[in-house]
């Protein structure tokens, strides 16, 4: 299909920017199967206007990012990584390019083969934005800090703990730079990302073996920030709950679940969403923990609100059915156990493989002894 004039490409380009946005008002409203229809409906048009020749391959580039950018959200890898890769073909495409969209192509596609656990490919496409990003560090610090704090997060993952500590450090003092002299809405997309800073340095502590009080220190700080800087905050109080529960401090954890939920119902009141859900999951794999296993067990009835909405093959769905199972392992439910963990084997490996600990001594051979005709289906 070619647009006969300049109308109709504008016509066809503003379809394109209302379906995004059509998309990004229905999750926010918790309908998240109607806004990937309206994602996919958007990938639709592009695919058509990027067959136009009059159109500027930077802009259909920008959508397509836009559109990764949305599915990685919600943890839709396969589709932000396919809109990712045409982002950064359509843009070499042109006969010339906006070297910060090509930044921001490579930055993208350095983030979601992370999440994939191709620290290569991470890696190489990571190389490649610094070294556009750093012609631009005066004029774009911003640009700089966040590359800076995703470079760190790889090192983490990679144990590269001494290079992440730098990254995390160079992209801190960033933000407090920009923070100091700025105000209003700017100033507080700055403490945003301050606070994302020192929920990486929690996470960079744990790693590091440091203290328990610098751990619970720099997510405390990080809540604070979130909260001056009027960001979501509900999901650090999340972290914080995990990291009590792993002390056992099961009755703190408990309390910070209950404002993280509060908060969840607050911002999304009479919706089923995904965020309510995994805090009140997260819930139940706190109070299975603590030895409350009746409890737990009513709470792991939220797992089928959570499956409803993402499906059976979805990270954060799988992601609590793997709890699901630690939790049945503790009840002594070893038949269905087997029949979880067989279930979508594919689907689960990268969590099961390393999860398989959760058994240990005699509980890992009667595991392993179970025969698949035993296997409940």
């Amino acid at each position: 299909m070619e647009y006969q004039n300049s109308n109709q490409l504008d016509s066809a380009l503003s379809l394109v920017k209302v379906t995004i946005d059509q998309g990004k008002a229905s999750r926010n409203r918790g309908e998240i199967d109607m806004a990937f229809s309206h994602w996919e409906e958007s990938s639709n048009f592009l695919e058509i206007l990027n067959s136009t020749s009059t159109i500027s391959k930077d802009l259909i580039s920008d959508l397509y990012l836009d559109l990764g950018w949305r599915n990685y959200e919600e943890s839709r890898y396969d589709y932000s990584k396919e809109y990712f890769i045409q982002s950064e073909k359509i843009r070499l495409s042109a006969k010339s390019f906006d070297s910060i969209g090509l930044f921001n192509c490579y930055n993208a596609l350095s983030v979601i083969y992370l999440e994939e656990f191709d620290f290569e490919k991470s890696n190489y496409f990571a190389s490649k934005a610094t070294g556009i990003i750093l012609n631009f560090k005066d004029s774009l610090p911003d640009k700089l800090g966040k590359h800076y704090g995703n470079i760190a997060v790889s090192h983490m993952r990679l144990n590269r703990l001494d290079s992440a500590d730098l990254y995390l450090s160079r992209s801190k003092e960033i933000w407090l730079d920009l923070i100091e002299n700025s105000e209003g809405k700017l100033k507080r997309d700055y403490l945003k990302r301050l606070a994302i800073n020192y929920s990486r340095r929690a996470e960079y502590f744990d790693l590091a073996d440091s203290s328990i009080s610098s751990i619970e220190s720099a997510y405390l700080k990080s809540i604070e920030l979130m909260k001056e800087g009027r960001g979501g905050w509900a999901n650090k109080l999340d972290k914080l709950a995990d990291k009590y529960k792993q002390w056992g401090r099961f009755a703190e954890a408990d309390s910070i679940l209950n404002m993280a939920i509060d908060r969840y119902q607050k911002t999304y009141p009479g919706k089923k969403h995904t965020a309510i859900f995994s805090a009140i999951l997260n819930k139940a794999d706190l109070y299975s923990q603590w030895g409350k296993l009746q409890v737990a067990d009513s709470l792991y009835q939220y797992l089928h609100e959570l499956k409803d909405i993402h499906g059976l093959n979805h990270p954060k769905y799988l992601e609590h059915l793997n709890k699901y199972a630690y939790h049945l392992c503790r009840s002594q439910d070893y038949l269905k156990v087997s029949s979880i963990l067989s279930q979508s084997f594919e689907s689960q490996k990268k969590i099961i493989l390393d999860d398989f600990i959760f058994l240990d001594g005699e509980d890992r051979k009667n595991y392993w002894s179970l025969k698949e005709d035993d296997v409940i289906a």
